[in-house]
């Protein structure tokens, strides 16, 4: 989120929903060092909040959402990708299963030797981040974190507090993430630009010019 904020002037609902990008495309071992040829979710092609029902639990039995409920997502564990190749960074990244979700000494396969990581959907630190906070377990040179995924565990990460009921909420309502994505991309690609002329639905195509800013 803080990258966001700073950078761009996002909110953290903005951030929490621009994020849900992650429901399209892949990540490559060659391109960023991480090993998730199968992407964030299940289905890659299909623009919706799959993302966040990833990272987010549902309603219980009654039909509403606790807070409780919304924590008991399915488990991740991080694991790491140790890389063999000088110009490939070692990664660290979250798998789908197992009861630890993180912490030393609870990680699945932990110090992979190359190869893919397995197959199946993947989060990165920046995603888990947005339902987790990392704040005292996060080594920032390795990209470790040192506390559980699964919120019943002794280790368990607390829930990150400034984004957590934004990421619940585009998880229970696809229609307000779609709108919140949509408000939150228009205002990235802008970014930098200012429109002549005005700009909505209903005119031509925008045009933008660069804003030019003095020191």
């Amino acid at each position: 989120y803080t990258f966001f904020a700073t950078t761009f002037g996002f909110t953290a609902r903005e951030t929490a929903a621009l994020m849900g990008a992650h429901t399209l495309g892949t990540l490559s071992v060659q391109n960023s060092g991480f090993p998730g040829d199968d992407g964030w979710v299940d289905n890659e092609f299909r623009l919706d909040n799959e993302y966040y029902r990833e990272i987010v639990g549902g309603p219980g039995n009654g039909g509403m959402a606790t807070f409780e409920d919304l924590l008991d997502a399915p488990n991740w564990n991080q694991r790491q990708r140790i890389s063999n190749e000088p110009d490939i960074p070692s990664r660290f990244f979250w798998t789908r299963g197992g009861g630890g979700g993180g912490g030393r000494g609870n990680r699945l396969r932990r110090g992979l030797q190359g190869g893919d990581g397995g197959r199946g959907p993947i989060m990165l630190n920046a995603d888990i981040a947005l339902v987790r906070d990392f704040t005292d377990f996060f080594d920032p040179d390795t990209g470790d974190v040192d506390c559980s995924f699964q919120f019943r565990n002794m280790n368990a990460c607390p829930h990150a507090a400034l984004t957590f009921d934004h990421m619940a909420d585009f998880r229970l309502n696809n229609g307000a993430w779609l709108v919140a994505f949509q408000e939150v991309l228009t205002k990235l690609l802008n970014f930098g630009y200012s429109t002549i002329g005005g700009c909505d639905a209903a005119s031509a195509p925008c045009t933008l010019a660069p804003v030019v800013t003095t020191t």
